[in-house]
């Protein structure tokens, strides 16, 4: 006994109650373990963002005046490349006493030229792939686009999806229509093809300065049409809704082939009529 009060004396916290025992401890309410990192989110809404602005520049109701005069000119441009390439090849041999088209070939006579008719060939053969990428691109935007006709000189504007054009029956007025489209295009290729070999061919060997201007008016025209491709591109109900092998196409063409088919063309141009050309010598 006095040993425990001596204890009790010396350890004043043994004299006190006891204390109670500790409550159960609730049972904790664990969230679902997010597999996400933290910043997903706030990435996904910046990203949705800037698509939203720079959906305001792809998408037609939000076009600047600089978009709306390539839309509107574009079928333009393509319209006059096609009436250029059917006077050259076609009406010049009414007009004239002999056709202009394989008067001449893209070789020139004399036997120090041959950098020069290499020149000539790599343009030529990079027009002939610009021409048919063209005319594939536009004959599958007919062929997988909406149902209605449409101006052959302008993409049309595509008002439902994939899946609710494959539903609509293949009538005989659409099987019409893309036979139609399928001649055009072609005979597109064929007078694009024949009616720029005659302008280089005549360029190059007669060095008839006419042709380089021709050529350049053509260039020009190209590269407009092209940018108007690109234009329609990125449209939620353009091109690449109509088709989307159409749609890469064009993308290729105009970013890539055409600025190298420009290039080449130029190379052509000085090739040509080189530094040391005097027209009156």
């Amino acid at each position: 006994m006095v040993r425990a009060r001596a204890r009790a004396w010396l350890n004043p916290a043994l004299l006190r109650a006891p204390a109670p025992a500790p409550a159960p401890a609730r049972p904790r309410q664990t969230r679902p373990r997010q597999t996400r990192p933290r910043q997903t989110r706030p990435r996904q809404t910046r990203s949705a963002a800037r698509l939203r602005r720079a959906a305001r520049y792809r998408d037609w109701s939000y076009e600047s005046c600089i978009v709306t005069l390539l839309r509107e000119t574009g079928p333009g441009f393509r319209m006059g490349f096609f009436l250029s390439s059917l006077y050259v090849v076609v009406v010049t041999a009414f007009t004239t006493g002999a056709p202009l088209v394989f008067q001449y070939d893209l070789k020139h006579p004399s036997s120090d030229m041959r950098f020069g008719n290499m020149i000539l060939g790599v343009a030529f053969y990079l027009w002939t792939l610009d021409f048919a990428l063209l005319t594939l691109s536009y004959y599958l935007i007919r062929h997988f686009g909406p149902r209605a006709a449409s101006w052959c000189w302008r993409p049309p504007q595509v008002r439902e999806l994939r899946e609710q054009r494959a539903v609509h029956p293949c009538t005989l007025w659409r099987t019409a229509t893309l036979a139609f489209y399928a001649v055009f295009f072609v005979a597109y290729f064929l007078l694009a093809v024949f009616a720029m070999h005659t302008t280089l061919a005549h360029m190059y060997v007669k060095q008839n300065v006419w042709f380089a201007w021709l050529l350049l008016v053509k260039a020009v025209m190209v590269v407009f049409a092209s940018i108007d491709d690109l234009t329609h591109i990125g449209s939620p109900w353009g091109i690449q809704e109509a088709s989307q092998t159409a749609s890469v196409l064009l993308s290729f063409r105009g970013i890539y082939l055409v600025p190298v088919t420009m290039i080449w063309t130029a190379a052509a141009v000085v090739a040509s009529f080189p530094p040391a050309y005097c027209r009156t010598c």
